[in-house]
């Protein structure tokens, strides 16, 4: 088995030695890490000579060494769209795919005590199956929550939270936003000549876990608006309407919107001067 590890001594600010146990690196095949490396070099060097735009694969590259705001410059830049909320997997207007390999999409976290990085755990999806699309990542409540759309039925949301020791992810809530498009059409997507339901339009913005309070909050990204949902009351609040410029039309002819959970920040208010 390819591997590699290291223990090294360091002080701390109180004087006393911290020994760090080894953190061995492995791979399922026999490779070491500069090997990986290398590997990955020579996947973003050629990917571009089999097919579609150089910017599009620096744009991927960016996101995937999770530099979002460099892929976000590539991508207004170049004039791309992105149709697919997957980060791993894109088309252009030609249709060609730009799908990352599994090496290339772990979650990873910054140990702060121990000033390294590691691989946080997956959800519960199996390895091996198509898992569902990532629709919010973020914090709420000093807790680190996902939002997966279910395999089978895009309007059910599974929210799962991790453990605080990084152990795993366990589902805490499940959504269903179904009679929402009931109260909002324009999140179906109709194909044209049979009007059959074909996908549907929305993403969260904002995930409030509000447990102590009585409320737990989505804040949805829809067609022309942006509302609050609380999941428990099952209350709606329109919070704006989004004017139709910020709207346009895919290749296929659907109204599309750009707001994506990434594009949205949290914020209080406050009289005081920060």
């Amino acid at each position: 088995m390819g591997s590699c590890g290291s223990s090294h001594v360091k002080p701390n600010r109180t004087g006393k030695k911290i020994i760090r146990k080894p953190r061995p690196w492995k791979h399922p095949q026999p490779i070491t890490r500069s090997q990986l490396m290398q590997l990955r070099e020579e996947f973003w060097d050629t990917a571009p000579h089999y097919g579609g735009k150089k910017e599009i694969w620096d744009a991927i590259r960016a996101a995937a060494e999770a530099d979002l705001g460099l892929a976000q410059v590539i991508v207004d830049s170049a004039g791309i769209i992105a149709q697919n909320t997957d980060m791993t997997v894109c088309y252009d207007e030609s249709g060609t795919k730009y799908e990352l390999p599994n090496k290339h999409s772990h979650f990873l976290y910054f140990d702060l005590d121990n000033e390294s990085l590691e691989i946080m755990p997956s959800t519960s999806v199996p390895e091996g199956r198509n898992g569902g699309k990532i629709k919010y990542f973020g914090e709420s409540a000093g807790k680190l929550h996902l939002i997966e759309e279910n395999v089978l039925r895009p309007t059910l949301l599974n929210v799962f939270e991790l453990e605080k020791d990084y152990s795993k992810w366990f589902v805490k809530y499940v959504v269903d936003l179904d009679d929402l498009t009931h109260l909002f059409p324009l999140m179906l997507i109709n194909e044209p000549e049979s009007l059959d339901v074909i996908g549907y339009q929305f993403d969260v913005l904002c995930f409030i876990d509000g447990e102590k309070e009585g409320k737990t909050i989505l804040v949805l990204s829809l067609p022309e608006k942006m509302i609050s949902y609380d999941i428990k009351s099952m209350s709606i609040k329109e919070l704006l309407k989004v004017p139709l410029e910020e709207l346009h039309l895919s290749m296929e002819g659907f109204l599309v919107y750009n707001y994506k959970w990434y594009h949205a920040y949290k914020h209080i208010e406050t009289l005081a001067l920060v």
